[in-house]
């Protein structure tokens, strides 16, 4: 596939199966398969899937996904970041208010002030 994942199994008897899993965005549940081919013990099948997107979460000025605080994860719009607690923002690189990434800048704020 263009943009997708493809699993290949090839058993000692020579037999073969490849499962092709393309991207589908839209998709809230993996459809139902799709025979491509089946001959002479070689079985092509096709599903669509969210499973086969690449993810492409927010990052931060350094490159991080989702600035390592928080997980990448799919949700029905694409990918998202869910933020750690005390983190905000698409790339999760908000503070909120009193959140411990915060907290932590406050205190080396006033040590340094001191």
């Amino acid at each position: 596939p263009t943009q997708g994942v493809a699993l290949a199994y090839s058993g000692p008897d020579r037999c073969s199966f490849l499962l092709r899993v393309r991207c589908s965005e839209a998709a809230v549940e993996p459809s139902e398969p799709t025979l491509i081919s089946s001959a002479d013990c070689a079985t092509i099948t096709e599903v669509e899937s969210v499973h086969g997107c690449p993810l492409g979460c927010a990052r931060d000025r350094n490159g991080a996904a989702c600035s390592n605080r928080g997980q990448c994860v799919w949700a029905k719009t694409g990918a998202a970041c869910h933020c750690d607690p005390g983190t905000t923002g698409a790339a999760c690189d908000e503070d909120i208010n009193g959140g411990p990434a915060a907290r932590a800048r406050w205190r080396f704020a006033i040590i340094v002030l001191v």
